[in-house]
C-alpha cells in the first residue's frame, strides 16, 4: 500500500518574512466497535450544547442502529439504541430544530410491514435529556425507506424524502406541521422523477429544491432537479444524469450537487435549472451532500477511493487528503466544520475495528517567527508524528533533515540561523 505524504511547507529568507503554508491531517476521533454502533451513512449535525451528534445503521443493543455524541477531542458516548419498534437502520445526518430537539429518520422500523416484518420508517426526535419519541412511523401510502437529512422549513414545518412507497411506488415528498400529523406533499410517478435519494433544501424564494436519481427520460440512468411549492406544485427545472446528493445552495446563490456514472462530475444549477459540470471527479461517485466551509470552498468525499476534496466556484478541484483505512474508510457522509474551524465527518469502515469512524480533518500550519537573526520555526503538538526537513529547491527528489524540536507549552519548536534562503517542511 502507498503511504500518502502529508506535509506543511514554510519558505525561510532572511530579508523577508516566512510564509506559511498549509496540509491537512485525517484524525480518527472514535473508532466504533459494534456495541457503541457501526456502519456509519449520516454525517454529524453541531447542536447548540457543544456537541457533535450522529447515527449509526448498525450495532447498539438490538443491532439496529444508534444514536452517538461527540466532543471535538473526542470523547464518545453511546445516547440510545433503536429496537425496531421506535425504528431502526438510520441511515441520514440529523438535524436541530428551533426547538432544541434532535430529528431525525430511520429507513426501516415503525409502523409493522407485514411483507418484509419491518416497518416502513419513521421520524423520530430526541430531547435534550436524551428521551426518543416518534413523531410519525410511515405507513407506505405517503413514503417508505426514508434516507435522506430532513428540513426544517423557515414555517417550522418538517420536510423529509421517502425513496419509494407513495401513490405510484417510486418515493415521496412529505411534510409534517407542528401538530405532527404527517401527510404527502408529492408522489413521484416516473415521468417526473423517481427514487428521491436525498433531502430537500429551501430556496430564498420559499421553494423546496432537491433531486431524484432516476425516472426522467423514462430511464434508470438519468434524474431530476425539481422545485415543489409548499402546497405541493413540481416542476422539473432539469434533467442529468444520476443526480448523486442533496442540492447545496452555496453562497454564489447557485445549487451544487454531484451527478453523473463514470466519470462523476460536480454540477453547478441556477434556480431556473440551467447547469454546467463544474469539475470531473472520475470514475467514483461522491456521496452525501456537498458542504460549503467559511472559506468559500466546496467540500465532499469520494467513498471508494478514499478522498476529501475541494472544489471551488470556479471549478478548481483539489484532493486535500486520503484515508489508510487506519483512520477511516467508505466516507460516505457529508462533512461539517465546528467552532474550532476543523472539519468533521464519519467513514463507514475502516478504523481500528474497521467497523467506521468519526474524524477530524485538520489544517496545520508550520509557521515562521524571525527573533534578530534567528528563525523560529513552531507547530502544535497535537499535529504529531512530523519531521523536519528542508532544501535550497522545492522540486529536489531528497531533503535534509532539520534540526531536532522541542517542546514548549503546546508547540514544537526550532530554532535556526539560516545563512541562505531555505524551505522547511513537515513530511509525515
Amino acid at each position: 500500500m502507498t503511504r500518502e505524504i502529508k506535509y506543511a511547507l514554510v519558505l525561510i529568507c532572511i530579508s523577508t518574512t516566512a510564509r506559511p503554508m498549509s496540509g491537512q491531517i485525517i484524525e480518527v476521533l472514535h473508532s466504533f466497535s459494534g456495541p457503541d454502533g457501526y456502519s456509519v451513512a449520516g454525517g454529524l449535525a453541531l447542536a447548540s450544547d457543544g456537541y457533535l451528534y450522529g447515527t449509526t445503521v448498525r450495532g447498539g443493543d438490538s443491532d439496529l442502529g444508534t444514536v452517538f455524541r461527540i466532543t471535538t477531542d473526542g470523547v464518545f458516548t453511546c445516547v440510545l439504541s433503536f429496537a425496531n419498534t421506535n425504528g431502526a437502520q438510520p441511515y441520514a445526518t440529523l438535524i436541530q430544530g428551533r426547538d432544541g430537539n434532535l430529528y431525525g429518520t430511520t429507513s426501516v422500523g415503525g409502523r409493522l410491514d407485514l411483507n418484509s416484518g419491518f416497518g416502513y420508517g419513521t421520524v423520530f426526535k430526541i430531547s435534550p435529556a436524551a428521551a426518543l419519541s416518534t413523531v410519525a412511523s410511515l405507513d407506505g401510502t405517503n413514503g417508505a425507506r426514508p434516507a435522506g437529512k430532513l428540513l426544517e422549513a423557515s414555517d417550522g414545518t418538517l420536510y423529509g424524502i421517502a425513496t419509494a412507497g407513495g401513490l405510484y411506488g417510486y418515493g415521496t415528498v412529505f411534510k409534517i406541521p407542528n401538530s405532527g400529523a404527517i401527510s404527502t406533499l408529492y408522489s413521484f410517478d416516473w415521468t417526473n422523477g423517481a427514487y428521491p435519494r436525498a433531502g430537500v433544501i429551501e430556496g430564498s424564494d420559499g421553494a423546496l429544491y432537491g433531486a431524484t436519481e432516476g425516472g426522467a427520460l423514462n430511464s434508470y440512468y438519468y434524474g431530476t432537479i425539481f422545485r415543489i411549492t409548499p402546497t405541493g406544485a413540481l416542476t422539473t427545472l432539469a434533467v442529468l444524469p444520476n443526480p448523486q446528493t442533496a442540492l447545496l445552495l452555496a453562497s454564489d446563490g447557485n445549487f451544487y450537487g454531484a451527478a453523473g456514472s463514470d466519470p462523476y462530475f460536480i454540477y453547478r444549477a441556477t434556480s431556473e435549472g440551467a447547469w454546467t459540470e463544474l469539475a470531473s471527479v472520475g470514475g467514483e461517485s461522491p456521496v452525501g451532500t456537498l458542504f460549503q466551509a467559511r472559506d468559500g470552498g466546496i467540500y465532499g468525499a469520494i467513498p471508494m477511493a478514499g478522498y476529501i476534496f475541494k472544489v471551488g466556484t470556479n471549478g478548481l478541484l483539489a484532493n486535500l487528503a486520503r484515508f489508510s483505512g487506519s483512520n477511516g474508510r467508505l466516507p460516505v457522509s457529508e462533512l461539517i466544520q465546528a467552532n474550532d474551524g476543523n472539519l468533521y465527518g464519519t467513514t463507514d469502515a475502516g478504523g481500528a475495528n474497521d467497523l467506521g469512524t468519526v474524524f477530524r480533518l485538520t489544517f496545520p500550519t508550520l509557521t515562521a517567527t524571525r527573533t534578530g537573526p534567528y528563525i523560529l520555526l513552531s507547530w502544535p503538538t497535537n499535529q504529531t508524528g512530523f519531521n523536519l526537513e528542508y532544501s535550497l529547491d522545492m522540486t529536489a527528489p531528497n531533503w535534509l533533515a532539520g534540526p531536532p524540536a522541542h517542546i514548549s507549552g503546546d508547540q514544537y519548536q526550532v530554532w535556526t540561523l539560516p545563512t541562505v534562503s531555505a524551505i522547511y517542511r513537515l513530511k509525515k
